[in-house]
């Protein structure tokens, strides 16, 4: 369907792509010969002419903007390294490094970064005589957008305008365009946003002429997903014919296949990215963004396919796998914490599937991550309600409620997207309807099942979704229960 004459729906994601960086690089504008090469992948699946004699070194590129695409910075950085290290004239390289550094960001970055960003902007300027015109306008566009002269949109619109042929421009556009909204192209009511359209109108142009492109169907994809993800089915299939090697964009697929019923399609793409991710696993320390959000994506949306189609096993050992991967300081540095959200899957888990009596006999998690303790506290009154013990659930919804109004649990968000505390407010609202029931009182279950409905409702799109098992259906099992 063509978007230019539908405006509907509605769609914020959000993982800001806030690259941090492991890596270290010496700002000499050599690579010391004792530097590991990225390892190539053999289908880098895209072509982007560069002017570099060497086979090597256009092959690097490709791998690099295709890794750039995919949302994963850090490879992308040391795949550009490996292209200077072969080729240190390399123009578009070092536009490649200041990208993937997050460049595109200008002011918006942390002070260190954003000193690596302007010295390989200086370095890209400074072997600009071995570029093309096509490549020296990106330079010089990007450049000019980092010291300020033009905002990075207007330096890219110009890049298009003069490139209109170029699907990498117009789809480097659109990523910026749509991380200046924090992905946000849909209304709360569902209704496709005026840069939302932009988004998607430019877009729909890169592959009305270059229907295989990765990084536009990728972002297609995350346009669409939310209220209209039968349009993206087609880019969705296309993605997955191409057999990548990026994990992210293996695992893209996923997000139309869950949110159009093919949970077996899903499953499978989302399995192979992960076999994917797990091979570069062990480069990367615990506190890399790989480790603590690239790796795990793919985790968490398996455990909700799990749990969404009655996998118990699998479920649960998924959820165990993702509360292993939390580095146990990092959860508690201020920004992070939404890694506690992956700690607590394991008791949604538990109670989805009515394992009361492990819920109860589970020790609590430290009081400092709170929202954790929040998790736990409802997970512990569901199981005391099904046991029958009234009075104690009531007790743990009063702790629950308790820890909603603590004001460390007010900076706690998942990726930016929904606050922990309306996700405890849900959680709170559907323990204390299901209270209601067990005790007849039937006025209260209403309100209070109304007043969890209409928290799901207001929870921000994400996927996997914030909150997995929906109220609609937690009230029509209480209500179906003897």
């Amino acid at each position: 369907m063509n978007i230019q004459s539908t405006l509907s729906g509605t769609f914020i994601k959000t993982i800001a792509i806030s690259i941090v960086f492991i890596v270290s690089f010496l700002w000499g504008w050599f690579v010391p010969a004792h530097v590991v090469l990225a390892e190539k992948m053999p289908n880098p699946g895209l072509h982007h002419s560069i002017s570099s004699q060497f086979q090597e070194v256009q092959h690097y590129f490709n791998q690099g903007l295709l890794l750039i695409y995919g949302l994963n910075g850090e490879a992308a950085m040391e795949t550009f390294q490996a292209a200077i290290a072969v080729d240190p004239n390399c123009v578009l390289c070092y536009w490649g490094i200041a990208y993937a550094l997050g460049g595109f960001k200008g002011t918006n970055l942390e002070p260190h970064r954003k000193q690596l960003v302007a010295t390989a902007l200086q370095q890209a300027i400074a072997h600009q005589s071995y570029a093309s015109p096509a490549e020296q306008a990106w330079i010089q566009a990007f450049y000019d957008s980092f010291q300020g002269v033009t905002s990075v949109v207007t330096a890219m619109e110009k890049i298009v305008s003069q490139y209109p042929n170029d699907p990498d421009a117009a789809t480097l556009l659109a990523m910026i365009l749509m991380d200046q909204v924090k992905w946000q192209l849909w209304t709360v009511k569902g209704e496709l946003t005026t840069i939302g359209h932009r988004i998607l109108v430019i877009l729909e142009g890169v592959l009305g002429k270059y229907p295989n492109h990765p990084g536009a169907l990728h972002f297609y994809i995350h346009g669409v997903e939310p209220q209209h993800p039968e349009w993206g089915i087609p880019a969705a299939d296309r993605l997955r014919a191409l057999s990548l090697n990026v994990a992210h964009l293996v695992h893209m697929p996923a997000h139309i296949y869950l949110r159009v019923g093919r949970y077996a399609d899903a499953l499978s793409v989302n399995q192979r990215a992960m076999a994917i991710a797990a091979q570069s696993a062990s480069h990367y320390p615990s506190t890399s963004l790989f480790s603590y959000a690239y790796l795990p994506h793919n985790y968490h949306f398996q455990w909700h396919l799990a749990m969404v189609t009655g996998q118990k096993k699998l479920a649960k050992e998924t959820a165990q796998q993702m509360a292993d991967l939390v580095d146990r300081q990092l959860v508690r540095q201020p920004g992070y914490g939404t890694l506690q959200h992956f700690l607590a899957l394991p008791l949604y888990t538990k109670v989805q599937f009515g394992q009361w009596d492990e819920i109860l006999t589970q020790s609590p998690p430290p009081i400092d991550l709170i929202y954790w303790r929040g998790v736990w506290h409802y997970a512990r009154g569901s199981a005391n309600l099904s046991l029958g013990k009234g009075e104690a659930a009531f007790q743990e919804w009063h702790q629950l409620c308790h820890l909603i109004h603590h004001p460390d649990l007010n900076p706690i968000t998942m990726w930016g997207v929904n606050s922990a505390s309306d996700l405890l407010k849900v959680a709170a609202a559907v323990l204390r309807a299901k209270i209601a029931v067990q005790y007849h009182d039937w006025h209260r279950a209403s309100l209070m099942f109304r007043e969890a409905i209409d928290r799901e409702d207001a929870l921000k799109y994400d996927d996997p979704p914030a909150w997995t098992t929906p109220v609609r259906q937690l009230m029509k099992e209480a209500y179906d229960s003897p």
